[in-house]
């Protein structure tokens, strides 16, 4: 018989694995319109992702199976995982895609496009090309060939659903792959430098938002006010518009990134400290400080699985549950004071600009998750995300989940949760070994009605030795989803 303790820790990484392979084999699979709607103008698309989760990554996930059948992890398993997913061009063709449209979309409808270079931002297809001129990236256009990126960039102009456009084309291995033009977009990433020079040059448009939101710089906006309002350059008439800003007088940086950071787990010299972050001047640097602690988070899952994973999932229910998420969200924001006679001829109001984290809270809530509600409203969404079947969970008591962990206060003075990992698992075991919540989940799934399934909800009944048996039915539909997803 497995020991009590080692088969908690095997439970606990079998359960996390379940979860990291229905979320790749969802994402990844073949057919469907593969693609997530964000809004009207914004489309998503995670068509060929197959090759981003082969390699290092498959080579990963099997490193953490038969970790799993050892009873422990494989030393960089989980870290090797998590940071060959990032560092890809998938994750700069994923970002790009959310942001650019986005970006656009929001000038046009502040009535600020003609202005946005002065900030940095350059929102449409052949301004975006001008800082990518030189560079070897490159794109599949609507005809299927390869080209530079610049000039499929020209090709879009203004229309950044041109990108949105499946094409079928050979890759580099002469495999046949049908996907989206964003897809097909090569930056050459290899490892982590070669990853972060991609995102600093797709992200060279985005300067101006990064700028302001995440490191509270300062841009004051300087037109020739005959061209503006005549057309007429001839005669420069130059004069301070507006001054965008970050009206906290502090960082996004600091007033939200650092805080979900120490709610993941990571303490100072973990992150870059926010005077380094607030004084970079390379965007690949600010990339660097967003994309990098998750490998250091990965290093301390690895380290203290059991403690780690208790303590996300406290601090991440009390952030949900009070709103706090949201609260940090919203300090990635732009806000503009306006020079008088510009605001009186174009209309403008002093005030908050544009709210970054808004928007991205909307971004991830059109793929279903719910983060405005409480935690159990997050719960159920996850689960209909999951299994794309309706269906509530029955509520979990948020506050019994607290009562598993105490305060502490970090070196910085931010306080999180320290959980007693004996007692959330206890409590979580009680919580899914509920006959109701079991029946829903399995029936709510692919398992309804199956061998697993019934093995399942059978070893509710009974304690260690219903977690034994619920492992045993599990490995084997873990392993198919592996050979699925292959």
């Amino acid at each position: 018989m497995i020991g009590s303790y080692k088969l908690k820790k095997i439970l606990i990484v079998l359960l996390a694995l379940v979860v990291l392979v229905e979320s790749v084999v969802l994402i990844g699979k073949k057919g469907g319109s593969g693609s997530y709607v964000i809004d009207v103008t914004l489309n998503m698309s995670f068509d060929g992702m197959e090759k981003t989760i082969s390699g290092s990554i498959g080579t990963a996930i099997s490193d953490a199976i038969a970790g799993i059948r050892a009873g422990e992890l494989k030393k960089d398993s989980i870290k090797n995982m998590v940071t060959g997913l990032i560092h890809s061009d998938f994750i700069v063709n994923t970002v790009m895609s959310m942001s650019y449209p986005l970006l656009y979309q929001t000038l046009t409808e502040l009535g600020m496009l003609d202005f946005a270079t002065f900030m940095d931002l350059y929102a449409t297809g052949p301004l975006l090309a001008t800082k990518l001129e030189g560079k070897p990236y490159t794109c599949v256009d609507k005809d299927g060939t390869r080209k530079p990126l610049t000039e499929v960039l020209n090709n879009v102009g203004d229309d950044w659903t041109y990108m949105d456009t499946k094409v079928s084309y050979e890759d580099e291995d002469g495999e046949t792959r049908e996907t989206t033009l964003w897809n097909s977009i090569q930056w050459g990433v290899k490892d982590e430098d070669s990853f972060y020079t991609a995102m600093n040059d797709m992200g060279e448009g985005l300067r101006g938002v990064l700028e302001v939101a995440m490191q509270g710089k300062e841009r004051v906006i300087n037109v020739n006010v005959l061209d503006v309002l005549l057309k007429f350059d001839k005669i420069p008439f130059n004069m301070d518009a507006a001054t965008i800003y970050h009206a906290s007088g502090q960082s996004g940086y600091e007033l939200c990134l650092v805080p979900l950071f120490n709610s993941l787990g990571l303490e100072e010299g973990d992150y870059p400290a926010v005077s380094e972050f607030n004084g970079y001047t390379n965007v690949g640097d600010m990339w660097k400080a967003i994309f990098g602690p998750v490998g250091k988070l990965a290093e301390k899952i690895e380290n203290a699985p059991v403690n780690m994973l208790t303590n996300m999932l406290v601090n991440f229910a009390n952030l949900v549950e009070t709103g706090k998420f949201k609260e940090y969200m919203e300090h990635l924001r732009l806000d503009a004071e306006y020079n008088k006679l510009a605001a009186l001829v174009m209309g403008f109001h002093d005030g908050l600009l544009f709210n970054l984290g808004d928007a991205l809270i909307e971004i991830i809530e059109e793929t279903g998750l719910n983060l405005s509600g409480n935690f159990n409203d997050l719960l159920d969404s996850f689960v209909k995300v999951l299994t794309k079947k309706e269906g509530d969970m029955p509520d979990m008591d948020v506050s019994g989940l607290m009562a598993c962990a105490t305060e502490k206060t970090l070196g910085n003075g931010a306080t999180v949760y320290e959980a007693d990992a004996d007692k959330v698992i206890e409590f979580m075991v009680n919580y899914l070994m509920d006959d109701q919540i079991v029946a829903a989940i399995v029936n709510a799934t692919s398992l309804a009605g199956t061998p697993e399934g019934e093995a399942i909800i059978a070893g509710v009944e009974k304690s260690e030795e219903g977690l034994q048996q619920l492992v045993n039915a599990l490995l084997p539909l873990l392993l198919k989803k592996l050979d699925a997803a292959a």
